[in-house]
């Protein structure tokens, strides 16, 4: 009876240390996705999943019906609740903020984080009621409009869908791909 409880012991505080160590692990890895350059690779040599962070720049377009012509059009007005697509790499732009972009090895897009002190003031509420939501969606597909970040991603757009959401520490954190 003695000893078993000893095991016992031995495997629970085993568990925690595991446990301790991972929480340890993903913290350091949360903290470092703010800080560093573009193209940096998060896990070391010879690690098959390895992730890159690309630092880009993006442009939200919201849906919106033209009276004039009868048609719906995409353009930079954040009064609508509804995204046509985001626009990556559009550095000259006045409408366009920073973005990460995380890759997995074969530039298979993972995430976008967009950090919330980087966001236009306008642009907040919408996110704000998209992480409320749990989801973001956008109507049509969206470019990734840079011929560096092009050689790099997989594809040269994001699909037009719908993705979860949600915000850690200021960060948007939009998941594209599991």
């Amino acid at each position: 009876m003695q000893k078993t409880k000893i095991r016992l012991a031995i495997a629970a505080i085993a568990i925690l240390a595991a446990s301790a160590a991972n929480l340890t692990s993903c913290n350091k890895d949360d903290e470092s996705l703010n800080n560093e350059p573009a193209m940096v690779q998060k896990s070391g040599p010879g690690i098959e999943n390895a992730e890159k962070i690309l630092i880009a720049k993006i442009r939200l377009e919201y849906r919106h019906y033209d009276p004039i012509n009868k048609v719906e059009i995409c353009t930079y007005r954040p009064k609508s609740l509804e995204f046509c697509n985001m626009e990556l790499a559009v550095s000259n732009h006045d409408f366009s903020f920073p973005v990460s972009i995380k890759m997995d090895q074969n530039g298979v897009v993972k995430s976008l984080l967009i950090n919330e002190t980087d966001m236009p003031l306008e642009d907040k509420p919408t996110f704000e009621d998209c992480v409320t939501v749990g989801t973001i969606s956008f109507a049509s597909d969206s470019p990734i409009l840079d011929s560096e970040l092009q050689t790099v991603v997989a594809n040269d757009y994001i699909e037009a869908g719908t993705y979860p959401i949600q915000k850690l520490d200021g960060v948007y954190v939009i998941t594209i791909s599991e």
